[in-house]
């Protein structure tokens, strides 16, 4: 059966809606009614929101932006880009052939929740399960496992009491998924018979972080610049699979190393709104700070 990707998005405490590409996280139970019009009136105003976007980038070094990393130290220039500085690396991916740039849904949860977000691929293997016999050799038996090629992404974000900054608790994961390597069991009793499975060949790239980010900020959550295999015509791997693990040359098999960055940027914006209707009502805290 053919993998097909798929997206997951789940809110933990909320009941979640997906329109247009944008998830908003909303809260179930609304009041009704004209005894509560007014109360109800009153949340739509104080109702507390984060729309939090994620960008995921792969770039070669050499063509970062020097306003964005400064080459000389050989450092990021700051921890926060403005949406000049985001432009101008997003540009600058896009020019780089092997360069990538992934964006996760824009999610958006109340002040203080909590959401997950998949975009995979599913693989299933065979696989094997043992049991124990009574002598202590082991019995395989076979069976089909799944693992997965994507990413996904937690993140919990609360605001500050004067709704300029949001707090995010923000963990990430990419795994690539290379292929399969075919094994056999050893059989422990002279009536077993080995039964073929295969092992995944994984590589994973996780950043688990806690950062402060002024609404309608972007931050720079995770910035790993890395020395990785390149490789050379007909068939060149992208910096995002050699970045993933994939270091030998294919082609005519002459190989170099150049260094390649994957960068996460992350950007939330505080927003007051109305979850039932759909109508976002700016506040008037939530212009970024300098």
């Amino acid at each position: 059966m053919m993998a097909m990707a798929k997206m997951k998005v789940a809110a933990v405490g909320v009941v979640v809606a997906l329109t247009g590409g944008v998830v908003r996280a909303q809260s179930p139970g609304a009041a009704t009614g004209p005894a509560s019009a007014t109360v109800a009136r009153e949340d739509e105003r104080s109702k507390v929101q984060v729309c939090v976007e994620t960008r995921i980038m792969t770039i070669e070094k050499k063509l970062l932006p020097p306003e964005i990393y400064d080459p000389v130290k050989k450092q990021w220039r700051s921890d926060f880009l403005d949406d000049e500085q985001v432009s101008a690396l997003v540009r600058s991916t896009q020019a780089d052939q092997g360069g990538s740039v992934v964006t996760a849904p824009r999610t958006t949860v109340d002040d203080g929740g909590e959401a997950s977000i998949e975009v995979s691929t599913p693989h299933q293997y065979r696989d094997v399960s043992a049991t124990t016999r009574p002598d202590g050799s082991q019995e395989y038996s076979p069976t089909l496992s799944d693992t997965w090629d994507g990413i996904r992404e937690n993140i919990t974000a609360k605001t500050d009491a004067d709704h300029k900054v949001v707090g995010i608790k923000f963990r990430l994961t990419i795994q690539k998924v290379w292929g399969m390597d075919k094994v056999q069991t050893k059989p422990t009793h002279l009536d077993d018979k080995p039964i073929d499975f295969e092992l995944p060949r994984l590589h994973t790239f996780d950043i688990n972080t806690n950062i402060a980010v002024p609404s309608g900020r972007t931050a720079l959550a995770g910035g790993e610049i890395r020395a990785v295999a390149d490789t050379q015509a007909p068939l060149k791997s992208t910096i995002m699979d050699r970045f993933l693990g994939r270091l030998e040359p294919v082609g005519d098999g002459k190989g170099h190393v150049s260094e390649c960055a994957l960068i996460v940027l992350v950007k939330p914006t505080i927003i007051i709104g109305n979850p039932r209707t759909g109508v976002i009502l700016p506040s008037s805290k939530n212009a970024a700070a300098p």
